[in-house]
């Protein structure tokens, strides 16, 4: 959430409880300006980034938030659908002062609309993959190696998203 406070300005992780439906919100403090001091200065600072995010059908949680809340704050995802889920990671304290950690089965994280992550993301920019002549991973799954050599094909990637962010900036707002 550090990374995505510090490329999109976001700075609110919403979620609902899957019993009761609630919108809870996360709010997280992010040294934006890099002085050491989280304080009113941070929210002063934005970065004006033109920004891609690579995606994979073996992507899941935070693999699969991530590029979620990047895409609702302008980034372009380019790739394959995210499988899906979240990672929610909760710091708590005890009355007591001390801290400890837990992934929440109470608090299902929700895009922009609400929506429930869990289906993973819809790309921008598809990238096909063949599958590779490598045998099959795994005879219970039947997951079979992808050829991912065109997500390291830079000059086709550069094109892609210089491509994108040029047809983004002459449409017409929505």
């Amino acid at each position: 959430m550090g990374i995505m406070s510090l490329l999109t300005d976001q700075y609110v992780l919403t979620g609902k409880h899957p019993r009761t439906g609630q919108t809870i919100h996360l709010t997280f403090e992010t040294d934006r300006n890099l002085d050491g001091v989280f304080d009113e200065k941070d929210l002063e600072v934005h970065y004006d980034y033109k920004l891609a995010v690579m995606t994979t059908h073996v992507a899941f949680s935070c693999g699969n938030l991530f590029p979620i809340l990047m895409q609702e704050n302008g980034a372009v995802l380019l790739g394959e659908p995210t499988s899906g889920g979240s990672c929610c990671v909760q710091m708590e304290s005890t009355l007591d002062g001390c801290i400890w950690v837990m992934s929440s089965y109470l608090m299902s994280l929700v895009d922009s609309e609400g929506l429930s992550v869990e289906g993973g993301c819809k790309t921008d920019l598809p990238i096909e993959c063949k599958k590779s002549d490598i045998p099959v991973i795994s005879k219970n799954t039947g997951v079979a190696l992808s050829d991912y050599s065109q997500y390291y094909n830079d000059e086709a990637l550069i094109e892609m998203i210089n491509g994108w962010y040029e047809d983004t900036a002459l449409s017409p707002a929505a």
